[in-house]
């Protein structure tokens, strides 16, 4: 089925719940997609909303900005929704407005596209239970190992770490999401986590890969990028970022089974039937990394042992 763009946008506005007489604030920035962000603006006016719309640069919405750098207004939004090429979910913007009692809603990557068909079209309240269990999984297990048939093989201790999800909605003071998101994650004890990781679907900077990068990692630190033109690219980007943009962050499975790898990362790692890996930023969801980047990369058809129990096989899970 395919949406209009008023019906994407309304299906935005009913994630974020958005109430009359609630304000809102619809941000975008210098690389965000303006259409996009003016058509979840009408749609939150059409439910009776106060909105503003604010383009920002992307410095705003840096993992360490300082609340200086923060809009007016943005922290003390009902709700606050980042139609932006950088995550406000990851952003010091975006948690501080959740921690303010805000509902913080992330579209980072996305366009005006994202509002006629793939992820936008999941219906989020069946989809997200597998989402609630997969989490609890994840933060019972002492131990993880992912593998692929692409060459995949990484391990890591998950002791003491408490696992996260979005569903695609923010319904209650505090919450942060993303739509069309819909995944399980968790940090891993950082330290811990060793091995190869083929990304063979795509990177939240450089979008779908030419061809797939090769990453290894040792001792919780990325130590080489093999590939084309794009591993040298990433290379160069996290380099970029300094010591603590190489630091592996994150462990994260697409839930939402609409969704495609297009080359938008909101959507491309919510896929089912994907993974990603993450390097930067994690002390935002429970992780000791603070970093000025927070870089995914998706990969296909994850096979999952938690504890020696496999929970997910080929990207299909076995719940």
């Amino acid at each position: 089925m395919v949406l209009t763009v008023e019906q994407g946008a309304d299906k935005v506005t009913q994630c974020a719940t958005i109430q009359k007489g609630e304000r809102v604030l619809v941000l975008c920035d210098e690389f965000g997609d303006p259409a996009l962000s003016a058509a979840v603006a009408a749609s939150a006016r059409r439910r009776g909303a106060d909105v503003k719309e604010l383009t920002v640069a992307q410095t705003v919405l840096s993992p360490v900005a300082d609340a200086s750098e923060f809009p007016p207004g943005a922290v003390d939004a009902d709700v606050l929704i980042g139609a932006t090429s950088l995550s406000i979910w990851h952003s010091a913007l975006g948690r501080a407005a959740a921690a303010a009692g805000g509902r913080v809603l992330a579209m980072t990557g996305c366009d005006v596209g994202t509002l006629i068909a793939g992820g936008i079209e999941a219906d989020f309240d069946a989809a997200g239970g597998p989402c609630v269990a997969l989490t609890t999984l994840l933060t019972d297990a002492r131990r993880i190992r992912v593998t692929t048939v692409a060459g995949t093989d990484l391990t890591a201790s998950l002791v003491g770490r408490v696992g996260g999800n979005c569903t695609g909605k923010v319904e209650k003071p505090g919450d942060r999401d993303a739509c069309p998101d819909m995944e399980a994650f968790i940090a891993p004890l950082e330290e811990s986590v060793n091995g190869r990781i083929v990304i063979d679907g795509s990177t939240t900077s450089f979008g779908l890969v030419d061809e797939p990068l090769e990453i290894f990692v040792e001792n919780g630190r990325l130590k080489e990028i093999r590939g084309g033109e794009q591993a040298r690219s990433m290379t160069e980007l996290l380099a970029k970022h300094g010591d603590s943009a190489h630091v592996f962050a994150e462990f994260g499975f697409g839930m939402n089974p609409s969704a495609r790898v297009i080359g938008n990362i909101v959507e491309d790692e919510a896929t089912l039937g994907t993974g990603h890996v993450a390097f930067g930023n994690n002390d935002s969801f429970g992780g000791a990394n603070s970093s000025t980047i927070h870089q995914d990369m998706v990969y296909w058809r994850p096979t999952i042992e938690l504890d020696g129990t496999t929970v997910m096989q080929d990207g299909k899970l076995l719940l």
